[in-house]
């Protein structure tokens, strides 16, 4: 009872206090607060400490058996037994003993989206990750089957964030890039739900979203594929990964038809055609809301003659198509020719640089194109 005493004087006077983070396997107290504890590193002759999680916020798997400062609160009562309060939770690196490792443990783990490791020697060769704002993630849910986070809208880079969040989408605008909390977002959160690979989102007024998401990119992009039309409906990129200046693989097996305009330039042998199309708003529903919804049109009403939509807008139909062409066929008669050498030496007298001339594809422009042309010619 006295070293209960003594304990409880202690803790009222500090206001942090470190040591392992352990489990009760059996406890004579059958209640929540003698679930958890903290084990000292060196024993000052108080023992262990039972401490008490109110906070069901806490990720507590994170930290278990790992070298944690905590703050403490009040001492609650339970059932049975008593503990301390954990007001915070964060992990150490300030142990008196640590681990001697062969190597940095952030050097040989596996990577974890776009966080931050720190290694920490304290109890082990740990290599922890941590977001933009300084917080503890956990790797496990950063797979590729993960939705919940902070999205970029690829193509509005700038300007639309998604953050799936307890089952709810928010939406968050900016017009320079800058993007706040979900505190900031726009509109009422969309609910959403995931079975397997499939994303519900109800978008209100009956409407409901269903898309199949693809994970690209090792998890950094996903696509949301129209699950009728088998068409890629949008492409989102988490926070903090570029994806305009980011490539993998299985952007580069996709066909030319299937990419975005930010995927067209960067896929191999990938064009984009710009097509755009000038309609009259007068085919419109002449529906006020249709029709103010297309830039360039004007919603008229009279009288005498009713309401109508009137002007002119854009239709945007560019695509992405393959480019076909043969390296060296500068005049793209279909065949190479002496004809062809003639057109790069003249290309490279003056020097300019054609795609077409570029026979083996460096970049570059010169003497090895033609020599490469001259012996494609003779072998063929």
């Amino acid at each position: 009872m006295k070293k209960y005493f003594v304990i409880t004087f202690l803790f009222t006077q500090l206001f942090a206090f470190d040591g392992y983070l352990r489990q009760n396997e059996v406890s004579g107290c059958q209640d929540e607060c003698s679930q958890y504890y903290i084990e000292p590193e060196i024993d000052g002759g108080f023992g262990t400490v039972p401490i008490f999680f109110q906070d069901y916020n806490i990720d507590i798997e994170l930290y278990l058996n790992r070298f944690v400062e905590i703050d403490l609160g009040q001492e609650v009562n339970c059932v049975e037994c008593s503990a301390f309060e954990v007001l915070e939770i964060q992990l150490s690196a300030d142990c008196e003993f640590i681990v001697n490792c062969f190597q940095d443990p952030c050097t040989v783990a596996d990577p974890c989206g776009t966080n931050q490791c720190e290694a920490n020697y304290c109890g082990g060769c740990n290599a922890d990750f941590y977001d933009l704002n300084g917080d503890l993630v956990d790797c496990s849910l950063t797979t590729e089957n993960n939705i919940e986070g902070r999205w970029h809208l690829v193509g509005y880079e700038d300007n639309v964030m998604y953050q799936f969040e307890d089952d709810y989408r928010y939406s968050i605008y900016s017009e320079d890039g800058t993007f706040g909390s979900i505190e900031d977002g726009g509109g009422t959160p969309n609910p959403y739900t995931v079975v397997e690979d499939i994303i519900t989102i109800d978008l209100f007024f009956g409407n409901i979203a269903n898309y199949q998401m693809n994970y690209i990119c090792d998890g950094q992009v996903v696509e949301f594929k129209n699950t009728l039309y088998e068409t890629i409906h949008s492409i989102l990129s988490r926070e903090g990964y570029s994806y305009i200046d980011n490539e993998c693989e299985e952007i580069e097996s996709l066909e030319c038809t299937e990419l975005n305009q930010n995927q067209c330039y960067q896929g191999d042998g990938c064009d984009w055609v710009e097509y755009i199309e000038v309609a009259n708003c007068y085919n419109l529903s002449w529906s006020e809301q249709e029709c103010l919804s297309n830039n360039g049109c004007s919603y008229n009403c009279t009288s005498y003659y009713g309401c109508w939509c009137s002007g002119e807008y854009e239709i945007n139909n560019s695509f992405c198509e393959e480019v076909n062409f043969m390296p060296g066929d500068v005049n793209n008669d279909g065949s190479l020719n002496v004809l062809d050498i003639v057109l790069i030496v003249d290309l490279i007298l003056n020097s300019e640089y054609d795609e077409h001339s570029d026979v083996n594809q460096d970049g570059i422009l010169n003497i090895l194109d033609i020599v490469t042309l001259v012996n494609i010619i003779l072998n063929n």
